[in-house]
């Protein structure tokens, strides 16, 4: 008799819940190696202060699990709006990461780029802490958010509460970031520029690359 294939959902993956038990303890030792990496965050955003802890040593280690951290729960969010059927593999989700980082490398050239060619590099020193503390602040936001969603199974529900955060923290980084750059009409177009570039192409990227990866492996 021919086996039956079993299909693996969201709500009956054993391996996510391993994976968000290891994010946790990543998150934790995070803000035990540097006090302030997370908690001081909402701080900062609340304050408009770039960084409260700008005193404090920054621990490499610290830097490398918190942006695991951040890596793992954006990439997991994503695998929870492009699923629609078939089985919800580890596989898939390390796929999502690879892209993810690969977005992100390719930011960073694009960064450099912008800035050798129109030379505002202060503008993005001075803009680049509130953005990591926002998209910190919108991993630890997004945890239990998808530790619900896996339970819950749906994809609407996923796209519109992912997306719900989305949004939310990218007014938020609009309005400290826009501030930066918003001084001059150059310095509008510099915004323009900056978001269509480096965080809407991005972002329709990583989504549209994730659903035709979630396709082939399955």
């Amino acid at each position: 008799m021919s086996e039956i294939a079993h299909i693996v959902s969201p709500a009956s993956a054993g391996w996510t819940g391993w994976l968000l038990f290891g994010l946790l303890l990543c998150a934790v030792l995070a803000e035990f190696l540097q006090r302030g990496i997370i908690t001081q965050s909402l701080q900062s955003v609340l304050t408009h202060s770039n960084r409260t802890y700008k005193d404090a040593p920054v621990n490499f280690w610290a830097q490398v699990l918190i942006t695991i951290f951040r890596v793992c729960i954006i990439a997991l969010a994503v695998y929870l709006c492009c699923y629609i059927e078939g089985t919800f593999t580890f596989a898939a989700f390390a796929a999502i990461c690879g892209l993810l980082v690969g977005l992100l490398i390719v930011k960073m050239l694009c960064h450099w780029i912008l800035d050798y060619t129109f030379r505002f590099s202060h503008m993005f020193e001075s803009a680049y802490e509130p953005y990591a503390n926002m998209v910190t602040l919108a991993s630890v936001v997004l945890y239990p958010i998808i530790l619900i969603l896996l339970r819950i199974d749906s994809v609407a529900v996923a796209r519109w509460s992912v997306g719900a955060v989305a949004v939310l923290f990218l007014l938020i980084w609009f309005y400290r970031g826009g501030r930066i750059f918003i001084q001059s009409p150059v310095g509008i177009f510099y915004f323009a520029l900056y978001l269509c570039t480096l965080e809407f192409l991005p972002m329709m990227a990583l989504y549209y690359l994730s659903d035709i990866t979630i396709q082939h492996l399955w």
